[in-house]
């Protein structure tokens, strides 16, 4: 996206301090707002009074006023729903190639594991064996519970919960899913996992 300034000839000074001034109120993300961002360049000069820090070089302007009106001029809220779609597509894009890249990954180590887990459970020790079952069994969200240790009520809210994951798990969008349909699944996930 290439943002637009309305309000001022390129290359003149107002230019460049809307300029700068448009830049930060994007980088705030979806909470932006010029109020925000007036309070940023008021804490900013506070911290460096006499211009020492350098951190007064990069402040625009400390009017309200003067933002306010920019912010109209040079239509800020526009642009920002432009350019927070255009980072929405963005991370549409990187969650897809990363989801790829992870499924090749997957289906690379999956045999190589799945020989070494093998070999595992004919050669190794008794109680290697034993370990390596239960942490793959947990894995897999089969966990051995004590039932002499744990009461009805903590039994009951682990089969809930599993039951919960694996209606999640078992919701996982087919591979020619959309990105979005991907986003909610994996929203979903985080939201279980919390």
């Amino acid at each position: 996206m290439t943002i637009q300034i309305y309000g001022a000839n390129p290359g003149t000074k107002e230019y460049l301090r809307r300029q700068k001034a448009l830049i930060d109120f994007l980088a705030m993300g979806p909470r932006r707002s010029v109020e925000g961002l007036w309070r940023e360049y008021v804490s900013r000069r506070r911290r460096d009074p006499d211009g020492s820090l350098g951190l007064r070089r990069d402040i625009p302007t400390t009017n309200k006023e003067l933002l306010y009106r920019w912010s109209k001029e040079d239509r800020w809220y526009e642009q920002a729903q432009a350019y927070d779609s255009e980072q929405q597509e963005r991370e549409l894009r990187n969650l897809s190639t990363l989801r790829t890249r992870v499924l090749e990954e997957l289906a690379l180590l999956a045999p190589t594991i799945i020989e070494e887990f093998a070999t595992l459970l004919k050669e190794g020790r008794q109680e290697i064996k034993l370990k390596a079952i239960e942490a793959w069994l947990d894995r897999v969200g089969i966990v051995r519970l004590s039932t002499t240790t744990m009461t009805r009520e903590i039994l009951q809210e682990t089969e809930k919960e599993q039951n919960r994951e694996a209606e999640i798990m078992a919701a996982i969008p087919p591979d020619d899913a959309s990105e979005e349909e991907w986003a909610r699944w994996l929203a979903r996930l985080h939201e279980a996992g919390s």
